[in-house]
């Protein structure tokens, strides 16, 4: 696993989102809750559709495409348990957000809200 550095817990507000472009193309979606920060990949194993935008609830994202809910911890989908996004581990340490990720650098950072 590689550990590579995102941004500044105080970059992404509560009830908020931040995308990260890695260099192999894939996407990944940091969540800022209640109880704290989740790593998904950007793309909802349903129909495609990218996940930034979803609504949080209690550790609960819904895509916006089509309600799908998906557990923030576990990435299982709670209206098809037998789906999942993908999650990835988050290291804080002094206010700074770590991801653990395989072969994958970051290249390019976006904000969404």
């Amino acid at each position: 696993m590689k550990r590579i550095y995102l941004c500044k817990t105080d970059d992404i507000k509560r009830n908020c989102s931040r995308r990260f472009d890695l260099a192999d193309g894939m996407s990944v979606v940091v969540f800022h809750t209640k109880t704290g920060f989740f790593a998904v990949k950007n793309h909802c194993p349903h129909a495609g559709g990218t996940l930034e935008d979803g609504e949080i609830k209690k550790n609960v994202l819904m895509c916006i495409w089509h309600g799908w809910k998906f557990n923030l911890k576990t990435g299982r989908c709670l209206n098809h348990p037998e789906e999942a996004v993908q999650t990835f581990p988050l290291i804080i340490e002094k206010n700074n957000i770590y991801i653990e990720i395989s072969g994958a650098e970051i290249h390019k950072q976006e904000i969404s809200a």
